[in-house]
């Protein structure tokens, strides 16, 4: 039994008949879409208002320790400056492994814990580093944010950074973290390493 409230009136979507569930959908369908409008409008005015605060003072800097390796990086982060009390940056390291011991440190972390990997250029070394350390940290839910999802993984290539992403079954957006990803549940990782469960290779 699935209970919906439209126009302050409770109903079961349960008693709808074909037309109405169809209705109903494109009812939902049309509400994630303006939440993602507004979110994005949203993150475009936050983006503008803290560039024309730096414009005003040139000598403030928008985040005293972080120097951000990509204007996606440092818009990425004036966006969740406008949804987040704290923009955690680089904040810890991960454990991996292939043929000697690595750490991988992800660009951002949100409240709930997702992990955050902003990227323009994804090439085989990247690609093949976030397959084994999914491999090795199952638990761990790590997501992209493209410059331009439809770029190519190398000259020539047909296959786009978004087809290797659904072939692996990675989640990802093109230029902004979407809305959904910021409202899910879950909680932050506090640590600062976030080690290997397995022995180590010597």
């Amino acid at each position: 039994m699935t209970k919906i409230t439209l126009d302050d009136i409770e109903y079961d979507s349960e008693d709808f008949n074909e037309k109405q569930t169809g209705i109903l959908q494109e009812i939902q369908y049309n509400g994630k879409v303006k939440n993602q409008l507004e979110y994005q409008l949203h993150s475009v005015s936050t983006v503008g208002s803290i560039l024309v605060d730096r414009l005003k003072t040139p000598n403030k800097r928008f985040h005293a320790k972080a120097k951000y390796r990509s204007g996606l990086e440092k818009n990425t982060a004036l966006v969740l400056a406008g949804c987040q009390k704290v923009v955690r940056y680089e904040q810890l390291k991960i454990e991996w492994e292939d043929l000697r011991y690595r750490t991988y440190t992800p660009d951002f972390q949100l409240d709930n814990g997702i992990f955050i990997e902003t990227k323009g250029i994804f090439d085989s070394e990247d690609r093949n580093k976030h397959l084994q350390i999914r491999k090795q940290h199952p638990e761990l839910d790590i997501r992209f944010v493209f410059s331009n999802f439809k770029g190519k993984l190398y000259k020539g290539s047909k296959t786009t950074y978004a087809d290797w992403c659904e072939k692996n079954n990675f989640l990802y957006a093109n230029r902004l973290i979407p809305t959904d990803w910021l409202t899910e549940l879950g909680e932050c990782v506090i640590q600062k390493v976030i080690p290997l469960k397995t022995q180590r290779k010597s």
